[in-house]
């Protein structure tokens, strides 16, 4: 999703500034692929402060909630009762950076309902031991 979020306005940018330097001459192109460049710099670590900021979860004492999005914000909540599994996964930059990513199902549910990405491996074994613990009890 990020991946989109970037990407679009990004090519855009690049677009625009292309049939600019194309209409001005390629001796402009000397000045402008170091402006293009530093363009695209700040507005990927732009955008990546403000998907950070707004990524966030929360447990409860009956529920589990994610929050994200910059422009389209959502906000999740599964309650224990529902939780039918917890996987804690981590691809090959996670692993390197000690980071995991834990993803929540739901009874009849094909996909996750809630995916945190992000956290420290410790804090994810032990919110995923939090969360089957409650969804056990909730079941007894």
């Amino acid at each position: 999703m990020l991946s989109i979020m970037v990407t679009v306005p990004i090519a855009a940018l690049v677009l625009g500034l292309s049939v600019l330097l194309w209409r001005d001459g390629l001796h402009q192109l000397l000045w402008g692929v170091p402006a293009i460049v530093l363009l695209l710099c700040l507005a990927a670590v732009y955008l990546c402060r403000r998907h950070v900021a707004h990524l966030g979860y929360g447990v409860t004492e009956l529920e589990i909630i994610s929050q994200k999005g910059i422009w389209w914000q959502s906000r999740t909540a599964l309650p224990y009762s529902r939780i039918q599994h917890v996987t804690l996964s981590q691809g090959p930059l996670e692993r390197r950076f000690g980071l995991a990513r834990i993803e929540c199902f739901s009874a009849g549910s094909g996909t996750a309902e809630i995916e945190i990405a992000g956290l420290a491996e410790a804090t994810a074994e032990a919110l995923r031991s939090h969360l089957l613990g409650k969804a056990g009890a909730q079941d007894a």
